[in-house]
């Protein structure tokens, strides 16, 4: 894959082996990329699908939340993606941590919303990319997406050896999220490729692991990356196609997908999540013009896009978002943000 498509600061910040890391880890393509060139974003082009509204220059100002940091730390570097309990009290993230040996290891580890000491709760083997995280509804789990494992992880949410969720061996994980499906059980929804085929798409699959249900594959995924779903179960997934200059969210419901919104630029991982009233739908991703952190709320019903920019305007390496399950408090990361990349919780 050309190396003008990498975001930078795996690059410049944390040096070859993460290089390396993501290179196994997307398999020579590049899925969640920040659709950069030299770490800058591409000016979105003009699309084949006219419904899909774009962001402008004169859109609305985004609702303001309160932004506060929740960690910062020396010894857990670049923070990859970030998912509050479903309480909204505590936050666990995926980053580098140190081993014994002061080697740059991937790791699983939990804070206080409201900052604090930091626990480790897993390091090393078997993580090679943690690029996204999600809790079960009870918050006693944790799931890691790693797409360098090619399976999504198990992990007590007390800490433990993460452990392969059966039934997701082959799959490339990339986003993923649990939630609630039109059934009203309980699935965890991620993207990545079929085993099989090698098509990309998103799927779901009971917590516990079992069959694994193909809900959309094929055109138009190319690439996808962060998901989300509403009450109602529809889904939510970023598209970084590499046929087009800019990012974009696609919409499954049943089994057909959608374009929802396009020409937004996004960073590695894509963080996407709801509100808890589905109303509006967040994007971590990079605005077009400023090359600067934004995140895009996304009004449900009009499909018209704000910016929010207070406090994490000035940085440039967004990475992922999620929701609390019961509350709307939202874990962020930015795995550069006050030079060793920085968790944040936003808050209505």
């Amino acid at each position: 894959m050309p190396t003008k498509h990498r975001p930078a600061r795996f690059v410049t910040a944390h040096g070859a082996w993460v290089w390396l890391l993501l290179v196994t880890a997307c398999g020579g393509s590049d899925a969640e990329r920040a659709k950069t060139h030299d770490g800058k974003p591409d000016t979105p082009t003009s699309s084949d699908d006219s419904r899909a509204p774009s962001p402008s220059a004169g859109d609305p100002q985004a609702p303001s939340p309160s932004v506060a940091v929740a960690a910062n730390d020396a010894m857990t570097q670049a923070p990859f993606d970030a998912t509050p309990s479903p309480d909204g009290k505590q936050v666990y993230y995926t980053a580098l941590g140190r081993d014994e040996s002061g080697d740059a290891v991937p790791g699983v580890f939990t804070v206080a919303a409201s900052g604090g000491a930091i626990s480790t709760l897993a390091l090393g083997d078997p993580l090679t990319a943690p690029v996204n995280i999600s809790v079960s509804l009870d918050g006693q789990t944790l799931f890691v997406a790693d797409p360098a494992a090619s399976a999504v992880f198990t992990l007590a949410a007390s800490g433990g050896t993460p452990s392969p969720l059966a039934g997701t061996s082959g799959y490339a994980p990339r986003g993923l999220v649990v939630a609630k499906g039109e059934d009203k059980r309980q699935y965890l929804y991620f993207s990545g490729r079929a085993p099989d085929t090698q098509a990309a798409g998103v799927f779901r699959i009971d917590p516990a692991g079992g069959a694994v249900q193909t809900l959309a594959s094929g055109a138009p995924f190319e690439d996808p990356a962060g998901v989300a779903v509403d009450a109602k179960g529809a889904v939510y997934v970023v598209e970084a196609s590499t046929e087009r200059a800019s990012a974009r969210v696609i919409r499954v419901e049943g089994d057909k997908p959608t374009t929802f919104v396009e020409g937004i630029g996004i960073g590695f991982p894509a963080g996407i999540t709801l509100t808890r009233d589905d109303t509006t739908l967040l994007v971590s991703g990079l605005d077009p013009d400023s090359k600067r952190d934004v995140v895009y709320f996304v009004d449900v019903a009009t499909q018209k896009i704000s910016r929010f920019t207070k406090a994490v305007g000035e940085f440039h390496e967004p990475a992922g978002l999620h929701r609390a399950h019961d509350a709307d408090v939202f874990a962020w990361a930015d795995s550069q943000a006050n030079e060793n990349g920085t968790v944040y919780v936003l808050e209505p």
